[in-house]
């Protein structure tokens, strides 16, 4: 494996632990982490747009159900982030993993959902 490919690799594991490590942060937190939400989601946005890895991916989107479960901010990371939800819809129809678009698939109906009760 060439010097590149072998860094590219272990950038992709570090970021999935990284995702993990968030995840695993929001969960504990719960909505104490509304004020760490505006720094977290440029991170998990990144994330999300990286097209190397369906791992990382993957961690991302449950990062990002997670941050809209436990915040509360169900429309404000659209607002916030305009080119999120163009992101979540490219992977919605570009995504070859059936797991990935199931995440999506989950975050923007639940999303939908609670915006029309709101």
């Amino acid at each position: 494996m060439c010097y590149k490919q072998g860094l590219a690799l272990l950038l992709s594991w570090f970021w999935i632990v990284v995702g993990h490590s968030i995840l695993f942060v929001i969960q504990v937190a719960g909505r104490s982490m509304c004020k760490y939400a505006d720094q977290l989601l440029p991170v998990i946005i990144h994330m999300l747009e990286d097209g190397s890895s369906t791992q990382k991916r993957e961690v991302a989107l449950r990062t990002l159900g997670q941050v809209v479960a436990s915040t509360g901010m169900v429309v404000e990371p659209y607002h916030k982030f305009p080119n999120l939800l163009s992101t979540l819809l490219d992977l919605l129809f570009t995504e070859p993993e059936l797991t990935v678009r199931k995440e999506v698939r989950m975050l923007t109906v639940g999303n939908s959902l609670l915006n029309n009760l709101l």
